[in-house]
């Protein structure tokens, strides 16, 4: 836990969410604005924002990552 709070990405995200659950899991989730053009979220480089991989051994099984394009708020 203390690693993912610590991680940053490269720019600063507009939200940030941290989820714990059992199994030693966490969850980020990070808001980026999105590139008019496309609408995709993009980091202040351009670049989806994406925390690093984090050390080997921290981890149980596979990070994964998944981006998504909001399509309406309600």
């Amino acid at each position: 836990m203390a690693w993912a709070r610590e991680a940053r990405p490269a720019g600063r995200p507009l939200r940030r969410e941290t989820f714990t659950a059992p199994g030693d899991r966490v969850l980020v989730i990070t808001w980026w604005p999105a590139d008019t053009a496309t609408g995709t979220a993009v980091g202040t480089d351009g670049a989806p924002g994406e925390l690093p991989d984090p050390p080997a051994d921290l981890v149980r099984r596979p990070v994964h990552r998944w981006r998504f394009t909001s399509v309406g708020v309600e």
